[in-house]
């Protein structure tokens, strides 16, 4: 479809600031990161360990600074209606029935918009056909694949059916030609028969309470939480290496295997994607044995 970015569906968001609504970009090495660090944060709380790393300066309100920037870059904190306003953003159409229909609709808007177009051109005097044309669309488009299209199907048959009763000289030779196309009164009352299973359908979407300027600012401050993360993080990883040996660096998440082929994770210092079966847990005395990493 050759068509603009889709509306949101029945939100309830301010439909000024619809457009700049989008999904919260949270890629999959960000995801790999945010699990690596809440391997630290549950591990690290291990008393084996947690004598070594104060030695570091690594204090009860540091953790539960990490805990918290953790939160944020994860959205933790951020309301359930979010999420429903951000994946209606990313996918306005909705599932089983209602798509079936929305699909049906849309196929129709595909098909006979264009002809109709291509009809007036042909079936309209050149020295008017740009004018007729004008005014049979105005605010007329054709709308991407989602709730739009219920509004403009239902427009486009109630202009068809005014050209039988238009004024115009040549409004009654386009709506003939229209019908021996297929576009019959048969065919307009189906469709309208669509339109109305649909409206029903899409008035039932719930509607979230947040305004998009609201949800826009919670996204920013998670993206800003995320790379305050990843500062906090590479922070301690660093001095944590020169602490623990390899095995526990890779138990605690401040290095990762090397995997051949492995996507790149740029999370923190020399972090890529981690072994999926960390090395069992160190034996008691595993603190005297510690060497650098």
């Amino acid at each position: 479809m050759n068509k603009t970015e889709a509306p949101i569906a029945s939100t309830g968001v301010d439909e000024a600031a619809i457009e700049t609504l989008h999904p919260t970009a949270i890629t999959p090495a960000d995801q790999r990161f945010l699990d690596r660090v809440m391997r630290f944060l549950v591990s690290v709380q291990s008393p084996g360990y947690v004598r070594r790393v104060r030695r570091e300066g690594y204090t009860a309100v540091e953790h539960r600074r990490g805990w918290s920037l953790w939160q944020t870059a994860a959205g933790a904190d951020r309301p359930l209606d979010h999420w429903f306003a951000e994946n209606e953003a990313e996918s306005p159409v909705g599932g089983g029935e209602q798509l079936r229909l929305l699909q049906e609709i849309d196929a129709f808007e595909n098909t006979w918009f264009p002809r109709t177009r291509a009809i007036i051109r042909r079936m309209v005097p050149r020295d008017t056909r740009d004018d007729f044309a004008a005014a049979f669309f105005t605010n007329l488009e054709q709308q991407p694949l989602g709730p739009g299209v219920v509004g403009s199907v239902s427009t486009f048959l109630t202009r068809v059916d005014a050209l039988a009763k238009s004024a115009n000289p040549h409004a009654a030779r386009v709506r003939a030609t229209l019908n021996e196309r297929g576009l019959t009164v048969a065919k307009s009352k189906a469709v309208r028969e669509l339109l109305a299973q649909a409206s029903h359908l899409v008035a039932e979407v719930p509607s979230p309470r947040s305004d998009a300027a609201t949800i826009q600012k919670a996204q920013a401050a998670q993206a800003e939480g995320l790379a305050d993360l990843r500062d906090w993080f590479n922070d301690w990883a660093t001095a944590f290496r020169s602490v623990f040996n390899a095995t526990e660096q890779i138990r605690l998440g401040l290095t990762l295997v090397k995997r051949p082929g492995a996507p790149s994770d740029p999370g923190a210092g020399d972090g890529v994607e981690e072994d999926p079966e960390p090395p069992a847990p160190a034996a008691p005395d595993a603190e005297n044995k510690a060497k650098p990493g």
